[in-house]
């Protein structure tokens, strides 16, 4: 798949339309500076994806990563509570 328009990168519907990605798969679209090739560490809350796409290509990302089925409220703060207020009205 090749685009144009760098900024014209296909959206999540689209894709999921012409069967390029399944349901149940996590996918991001990127900017082909943000591709880099070594480990980066991710924190329990971290969403992994499925597949990166670019205006130019796509990539299958191999890694599997357990997504979070819940809030991790032990990583929720007082101050981020108090910077996203409907986090408060959940917990309750």
């Amino acid at each position: 798949m090749v685009v144009s328009d760098p900024l014209d990168c296909p959206s999540e519907m689209h894709l999921r339309m012409r069967g390029t990605i399944t349901s149940g798969e996590e996918v991001s679209s990127v900017h082909p500076v943000q591709l880099v090739d070594l480990h980066i560490p991710s924190e329990p809350f971290d969403m992994g994806v499925d597949g990166v796409f670019t205006p130019s290509t796509q990539f299958r990302v191999n890694v599997k990563h357990d997504r979070p089925r819940d809030l991790l409220w032990e990583y929720v703060t007082e101050d981020l509570m108090e910077e996203i207020p409907l986090l408060r009205e959940v917990r309750k």
